[in-house]
């Protein structure tokens, strides 16, 4: 722990340089002394002091004070300290005890260590067993991988009530977009890589949700065992118990006059198909217990329905169906635009609707794209890795150091990996859309399903005559109601 005098020295720095209670550089000291490295402190009290001769002497400081508690030497007790044991006085010759002690105090002679000679075939032979630069590069390529998979998953577990969370208000201008959440969908804030999957710092709203933080575990999780070297079981026995029992001895019986090596084939197909038995009664009895809760799903839904209108059974059937494609429809009825305002350039793909496998990928190209960007600002601030060469000659060592430069040969097969799995994932999308094309409809089988209505009469049912409205053309001779019509014809000529 950092003493109170050092740290109110380190506050006092703080006050100087920005107006803050003495309280609040004490709790900015004790964060920063929490932080994992040197860069992230210099990146966090940048943020808050900003670039100036005194800040870059304070960090010089909290620097040293931090790696001073890193590299305290641990006290060893000096053997002038221990304490000897006393021996016990005799009562007959009081005066030996002064003859013990002189001959105690007298150091024991040092035994000259024998060194065993290394003759020089024995070195040749040591070079030769090292192991090749190529299995070199595959074991750091495949520490890096796991490297980058333990990041990922540790970053999907951050709990939600941690108080040292990364809070960056630069918008992706002054460290990279985060391409899995390039912005809050509630409050609209632009992630950038350091603040990762971590809920948004503005508004406290969860980035991914907790479907998709499921799905892309799962897949790291399966793609870690793969590189690994562990065993995957399929998904079908994710859930079955393993058998318990130890495996069975083979033990080949010999009789009088019998070949070794027929017996030895006897036994090994007797083992093998003992064990083919045993699989295919575990396969049964799963299947029977899929069978026997399905039975029992069928008798409960059977006695829930018992005694109930049919009427009503087939309208609660034809509400479950609807109300299931309400649920299933959603995916394609409803579009969420995730990040069509934030679209990266860096990104290969424009296609925002991204299966877990898709993500899983986009997170390992955005993990190796940070560790470059980790590594420029390191050699930029001068704290990259370097390599020391000594060279002893005519008596004279020099030493020569140097940058330790990143293998281009592990990017070129990290983005040839990353590539040839987008084109498996492709391969797939394309198989599945073909049998998706198959499915054509058919009229003549979806109009068999159905009845045509036959109305039925009620009741009382109430008969109404047709009653003709249509209005007479009047004629154009009209009449009269009185007159006789020969008078009239008389009048006309």
């Amino acid at each position: 722990m950092i003493s109170a005098k050092q740290k109110l020295e380190l506050a006092g720095a703080i006050a100087e340089i920005i107006p803050l209670d003495p309280e609040s550089c004490s709790q900015m000291v004790e964060y920063g002394l929490t932080l994992p490295n040197d860069s992230a402190i210099q990146d966090h009290f940048l943020n808050i002091l900003g670039e100036s001769d005194t800040t870059s002497a304070f960090l010089m400081k909290f620097i040293d004070v931090k790696n001073s508690l890193k590299h305290k030497p641990k006290v060893t007790p000096s053997p002038s300290s221990v304490i000897e044991p006393q021996p016990k006085r005799d009562s007959k010759n009081a005066w030996s005890t002064t003859k013990s002690r002189e001959t105690s105090s007298s150091p024991a002679p040092i035994k000259p260590s024998k060194r065993v000679p290394i003759t020089t075939s024995e070195l040749i032979k040591e070079k030769q067993e090292e192991t090749p630069k190529e299995n070199r590069k595959s074991r750091k390529k495949k520490l890096e991988s796991l490297q980058d998979l333990e990041a990922v998953l540790n970053s999907l577990e951050v709990k939600k009530d941690d108080d040292s969370r990364t809070v960056c208000f630069c918008n992706a201008t002054r460290h990279p977009l985060f391409e899995i959440a390039p912005n809050c969908l509630n409050c609209g804030k632009i992630i950038c890589a350091r603040e990762g999957l971590q809920p948004c710092s503005f508004c406290g709203y969860e980035l991914l949700s907790v479907k998709d933080r499921v799905e892309i575990k799962e897949v790291l999780l399966k793609e870690k065992q793969e590189l690994d070297g562990k065993p995957v079981r399929p998904e079908r026995y994710q859930g079955s118990p393993k058998p318990q029992t130890k495996p069975k001895k083979i033990v080949v019986s010999l009789k009088a006059g019998e070949n070794l090596w027929k017996a030895q084939d006897a036994a090994l197909k007797q083992a093998e198909a003992e064990r083919k038995i045993q699989h295919e009664r575990l396969e049964e009895e799963i299947a029977s217990r899929e069978t026997q809760s399905q039975q029992e799903k069928e008798i409960s839904y059977y006695n829930n329905i018992s005694g109930v209108d049919p009427d009503l059974v087939a309208a609660q059937q034809r509400l479950n169906t609807l109300l299931d494609f309400q649920d299933n429809g959603e995916e394609r009825t409803k579009i969420i635009d995730n990040a069509a305002d934030y679209e990266i350039s860096t990104s290969n793909s424009g296609n925002m609707w991204l299966s877990a496998a898709e993500r899983a990928i986009r997170l390992k190209k955005q993990q190796r794209q940070f560790r470059k960007y980790e590594e420029n600002e390191q050699k930029r601030l001068g704290k990259g890795q370097k390599t020391v060469e000594m060279v002893i000659k005519d008596g004279k060592v020099t030493m020569v150091e140097k940058y330790s430069m990143r293998d281009d040969d592990d990017d070129e097969a990290n983005t040839h990996e990353i590539t040839k799995l987008e084109d498996d994932l492709k391969q797939s999308k394309r198989k599945d859309e073909d049998i998706a094309t198959q499915n054509v409809w058919d009229y003549e089988a979806d109009n068999n399903k159905w009845e045509k209505p036959v109305y039925v009469a009620g009741k009382a049912e109430v008969k109404v005559e047709s009653q003709d409205f249509s209005d007479p053309l009047k004629k154009r001779v009209q009449f009269g109601s009185g007159g006789d019509s020969s008078e009239l014809v008389a009048s006309m000529y």
